[in-house]
């Protein structure tokens, strides 16, 4: 940062006294912000940035350019600095003429703004909301490890992504969770350019780079039809087996699996279905309503079992200790068995991407592209090959 002091005769007023301005240069940017006081052009001596001392006034004007450049030498003094940092300073003096958005207040914008769309068409789910929350505050704990607390929005950009992106990684956290953060940064700016008619920022030049993606973890046929078969002495574990079984023949996620009852049955040309929202996504699926569900609901009188999410999977460990399954079973295993069967029985990405209540077929294709391959290869024979 630097900067000198003028005298502004552009900018005289009705008594013919002119402002005496500081011209400021700060990243690039240059900015101007009024010292607060006028004087007579005649009087300003523009070698010492003064008046001259025998002028009406001089002592009591200087003093006050003095005062004003003071905090300007303090603000060159900081090693973190922002054009908030600068205005909040100068704000006694400062005719502020420019509006400021910190990344802070933006992100607290964004999220009144997204609150009011949870749950309508077209907008977001609760879950999602809460996953915004999350970030914010692994967003805040960043600026504050830097001492950034007033960041302006405009000011994240590809250098402070990187920072960003090393410090989520020294959190431990995945690949993909990093990813999901900077997805979320890129939203933020983008709302902050559509809101506050910024221009473009160089954070979308931050590569993203996905992951590669992990084996699927599934049940075979015979695994599946082990744990079915399997007489559990503990209510506990009964319960858990139960709810994981609802996942391997519904496709539904633990969050959503956990609501089914019978008022989700719907009946289409004499078939019946599991019709539901899922939460994540909102969107619609459309479930054959399997004997095996049936029962298991019938067991419950209508309604599926309900165990916290944490004590459903440390029990998941325990029943497959219990099956001989050499797998680690969760709920995601659960639901990814569900849509391996229906892949390698034949059914279209389409139809598995409704089942499963995902997004798009791309997004079912990516994932589930090795379970294509083997079916692919099992076919090969009726070709010839």
């Amino acid at each position: 940062m630097n900067y000198h002091l003028y005298l502004s005769t552009k900018k005289t007023n009705s008594e013919k006294l002119a402002p005496v301005y500081a011209k400021i240069n700060f990243n690039g940017k240059r900015l101007e912000r009024s010292t607060g006081v006028f004087v007579c052009p005649k009087t300003w001596n523009n070698l010492y940035k003064r008046i001259v001392p025998t002028a009406f006034g001089a002592a009591e004007a200087n003093e006050k350019i003095n005062q004003f450049e003071n905090k300007l030498k303090q603000l060159m003094a900081m090693e973190s600095l922002n054009i908030t940092i600068i205005n909040k300073v100068l704000s006694n003096n400062a005719n502020i003429e420019t509006n400021i958005y910190t990344l802070k207040s933006t992100i607290t914008a964004f999220l009144k703004h997204k609150e009011a769309l949870i749950d309508k068409t077209e907008g977001i789910t609760l879950e999602t909301h809460k996953s915004y929350k999350a970030k914010e505050k692994n967003v805040i704990e960043f600026l504050a490890s830097l001492k950034m607390e007033l960041l302006e929005v405009q000011e994240f950009n590809y250098i402070t992504g990187e920072k960003f992106k090393s410090f989520l990684y020294s959190k431990n956290f995945s690949a993909s969770h990093v990813n999901k953060h900077l997805k979320f940064m890129r939203s933020i700016i983008k709302f902050a350019q559509f809101e506050y008619q910024l221009p473009p920022s160089n954070l979308m030049l931050l590569k993203i780079k996905e992951p590669a993606l992990k084996p699927i973890v599934y049940l075979t046929d015979a695994e599946l039809e082990n744990l079915q078969k399997h007489v559990f002495l503990c209510s506990l574990h009964q319960k858990a087996a139960d709810i994981f079984l609802l996942q391997c023949f519904t496709g539904m996620a633990y969050c959503d699996v956990i609501k089914l009852n019978n008022t989700y049955i719907v009946t289409f040309d004499g078939n019946d279905f599991i019709s539901y929202n899922r939460q994540k996504t909102g969107v619609n699926g459309l479930i054959p309503f399997l004997p095996q569900v049936k029962a298991i609901l019938n067991r419950y009188n209508g309604k599926a079992p309900v165990l916290v999410n944490q004590l459903y999977n440390r029990t998941l460990k325990e029943i497959a200790a219990a099956c001989n399954i050499t797998k680690v079973l969760t709920s995601h295993v659960g639901r990814k068995t569900f849509g391996c069967m229906l892949l390698s029985k034949g059914a279209s990405m389409e139809t598995t991407t409704k089942m499963l209540a995902k997004t798009n077929v791309k997004e079912t294709a990516k994932l589930y592209a090795e379970i294509q391959w083997r079916r692919l290869l099992s076919e090969m024979p009726k070709f010839g090959a």
